[in-house]
């Protein structure tokens, strides 16, 4: 069984994410990849492509995390239809810049952030 080819492999993800101005073609190979990755696991376990235990991870803190920029939605020119897609819309002041890091600066700091928004619920969760 073959896995479908991506644009760059797992390790310089980041990267080519930052490369690119059309997330949702960006990512449609790697959607592509993780469905199949997922179909093998499903349905042929003993499959040796299966015994890399990092096989779709994608290695957030390894140099590039500031790479990845945000690419902030433009209010002004969104349809009301736009809008009503989001359920929390952000209020101006909590919304981050265009072109600010996507990404918290530490592993530290993405913890602390976790841990506030699941309301410390999975804290005990090794």
């Amino acid at each position: 069984m073959d896995l479908p080819s991506v644009p760059a492999p797992m390790h310089e993800f980041l990267p080519y994410l930052a490369r690119q101005s059309k997330m949702a073609e960006a990512i449609q190979p790697y959607k592509n990849y993780e469905s199949k990755l997922r179909e093998t696991f499903a349905q042929h376990r003993d499959n040796a492509v299966l015994n890399d235990p990092h096989i779709n991870a994608v290695p957030i803190f390894a140099g590039h995390e500031q790479t990845v920029k945000v690419h902030a939605r433009d209010l002004d020119r969104e349809t009301l239809e736009e809008k009503e897609k989001y359920l929390l819309p952000l209020s101006a002041g909590d919304r981050k810049p265009n072109g600010s890091s996507a990404i918290v600066g530490s592993l530290k700091e993405f913890r602390t952030n976790f841990t506030l928004f699941s309301e410390s619920s999975l804290v005990d969760l090794d």
